[in-house]
């Protein structure tokens, strides 16, 4: 009777645990499949081949060192990468006062679901405005963009997407739009398109 009482809690012991390494490997499987499908949605339908992302020493490079007198204060940039893909990018932190503007510039090497993430607005249109501000899609130099501004706390955004790949965000508080824009010339799109 006792032999049989170990023999079955032996027995009970080794199916508890191949329960417990089959509810490791599906857990694992999940993972994977999970990892995968994000994956598939960072490539998009993109049919072509991955691109190395442009270093962002080079992206910083064309930060203006002031915009519309007011100088660069800070600067920053880094390249990660998740899943074999890389995103690189840099950002100036420009202050006068009350007078503040990031700039950003972001490669994401044509990843068409992180384009899609980003900058969603450059595949729709979109044209509102109120008493306190507008909100619209537009052309810098025949490159997509969306303009925000809000007249009540003077916040200003402009973002462009140039050449499939590069993202520019300017956000900017005491600052108007026509500033803004004059900064995006500064950049150099055209400049930056040939980095693609």
């Amino acid at each position: 009777m006792v032999l049989f009482a170990l023999l079955f809690a032996a027995c009970g012991g080794q199916s508890e645990e191949a329960k417990q390494e089959k509810e490791i490997q599906k857990a694992a499987d999940k993972m994977e499949e999970a990892a995968n499908q994000m994956r598939d949605a960072l490539k998009g339908n993109d049919k072509d081949e991955k691109k190395e992302v442009v270093d962002w020493r080079e992206l910083q490079n064309l930060l203006p060192k002031k915009i519309d007198g007011i100088s660069r204060t800070d600067e920053s940039g880094e390249t990660a990468g998740a899943l074999g893909f890389n995103v690189s990018q840099t950002e100036g932190i420009y202050e006068k006062g009350d007078r503040r503007i990031q700039m950003q510039i972001i490669d994401t090497g044509g990843l068409a679901g992180l384009i899609k993430a980003s900058a969603a607005w450059a595949s729709v249109k979109i044209d509102k405005e109120d008493r306190n501000g507008y909100e619209r899609t537009t052309e810098i130099d025949g490159y997509k963009a969306l303009e925000k501004y809000d007249k009540n706390s003077k916040h200003a955004e402009i973002s462009v997407l140039v050449g499939s790949r590069f993202i520019v965000t300017l956000n900017a508080d005491g600052v108007d739009m026509k500033e803004l824009r004059d900064a995006i010339d500064d950049i150099g799109l055209k400049k930056l398109e040939k980095l693609n």
